[in-house]
């Protein structure tokens, strides 16, 4: 049985948790039951799409809250790392007209799309989608 006193309990967007500042692409992180007050800086990300951010912060976060031995300092060098996965808003080529090429043909749904699409903000951009719904549409005949 686990006791609740064993648990390391992470909260998402309010403190204790994680707050990340786009425009600096930093995220800050407090767990006060932990002593943890700390930065990471999300900048040297390969990746776009402000979902990603929030994804590798919140990963960041549940690392730190289950007190494993990592600090924030020791996951900053891996942040350069990240990499989309394959279809998913993976960068394909920046062009010399300066033209992001973004491969989100895996996509799963609209929302996921949309999401990545709004990373995507005042960036000339474009955007390689496909695939089937994973909903069939019976056709009326």
């Amino acid at each position: 049985m686990v006791l609740l006193a064993e648990l390391n309990l992470a909260w998402i967007g309010a403190t204790p948790g994680v707050k990340i500042d786009m425009e600096a692409k930093i995220a800050s992180f407090e767990v006060p039951a932990l002593g943890v007050n700390s930065q990471l800086q999300l900048g040297a990300m390969n990746t776009i799409g402000i979902h990603n951010y929030h994804n590798a912060a919140v990963a960041a976060l549940s690392v730190v809250g289950l007190n494993v031995g990592l600090d924030i300092e020791d996951i900053g060098p891996s942040i350069e790392k990240l990499r989309a996965p394959p279809l998913r808003m993976q960068i394909v080529c920046k062009d010399i007209h300066g033209v992001t090429w973004v491969d989100d043909s895996k996509a799963t749904n609209v929302e996921a799309t949309y999401a990545g699409l709004m990373g995507l903000k005042r960036q000339k951009s474009l955007i390689l989608l496909g695939g089937l719904a994973k909903v069939t549409i019976k056709c009326l005949s």
